[in-house]
């Protein structure tokens, strides 16, 4: 029995499942992890959590406008987004916001050029390599070009510094590289230059040296990591199996340092466990 052609532009619900679910426990877990902190900050518990569901519902109106636009539309575009992306990359190091000792965002750090190049690197990778066809796998004609296009963007995010998105945009490229049909080969060439790269640099950051160094301590000896990473072993190890319950998180309460951002994970494993 031959399967029905799928007709074009249907959309996938599969995705569309999987990105709402996300998006609704995502948004349960940021008002979990924040109405104390936003009550003792600004009287109202929602008022973080609030904004937070703004931006969710652009983005839900953002989405819907899209799926209206063309696929070949994006790949006509690509050069002119991925020029614009460098420029802004470009830019913020020169007269972006120092915030936590990085520059990487405008505006009170409300735009992250570094972000956006996620999204950028997705396009701009799909549409050329669409176009370069079984040439991917030619070491001149794909994998050279493409380690020089993913070496001048992510050295670029390096340098804010923000290792984090370096390393996510580099591996989001790989996997593109790979589902085009790259060679085996130059996948494992790429992840092991990728890798070294990244030692090196570690060992040029301070902070990101001390981030990697608490993080093997957790493993050498847990009593003797940092606050933060004690407080998120707290957290994890109280969730157990199956958590404690949706708001019910202790740590949250001023023991997890910015418990929405950077320990959101912890909170997600306490009140929902292991399973959760």
């Amino acid at each position: 029995m031959t399967k029905r052609k799928r007709t074009r532009g249907s959309p996938d619900i599969g995705i569309i499942l999987s990105a709402g679910g996300l998006l609704v426990i995502g948004l349960m877990m940021v008002y979990s992890a924040t109405f104390d902190w936003s009550f003792q900050q600004h009287g109202r518990s929602f008022e973080i959590a609030f904004r937070q569901v703004m931006w969710a519902g652009i983005g839900l109106v953002a989405l819907i406008a899209l799926t209206f636009v063309p696929y070949e539309l994006w790949q006509d575009a690509a050069v002119p987004i991925m020029g614009g992306t460098l420029v802004l990359l470009v830019l913020v190091l020169l007269m972006g916001d120092k915030r936590f000792g990085a520059q990487r965002s405008f505006w009170n750090g409300s735009v992250h050029p570094g972000e956006l190049s996620k999204l950028t690197m997705v396009i701009y990778i799909a549409a050329w390599l669409s176009s370069k066809g079984d040439q991917i796998r030619d070491i001149s004609y794909g994998f050279i070009p493409f380690g020089v296009l993913i070496g001048l963007v992510t050295g670029l995010i390096v340098a804010q510094p923000d290792l984090g998105t370096a390393v996510l945009v580099g591996l989001t490229s790989l996997a593109v590289f790979f589902f085009a049909g790259a060679e085996v080969f130059q996948l494992a060439a790429g992840g092991v230059v990728s890798l070294l790269t990244f030692l090196v640099l570690v060992s040029r950051f301070p902070h990101a040296s001390k981030r990697v160094d608490e993080w093997m301590q957790v493993w050498r000896d847990p009593q003797m990591a940092g606050h933060h990473m004690q407080q998120t072993l707290i957290a994890l190890g109280s969730g157990g199996a199956f958590g404690v319950g949706l708001g019910q998180g202790q740590q949250k309460l001023g023991y997890l340092p910015t418990p929405h951002t950077d320990a959101i994970f912890a909170v997600l494993g306490e009140e929902t466990g292991l399973v959760g």
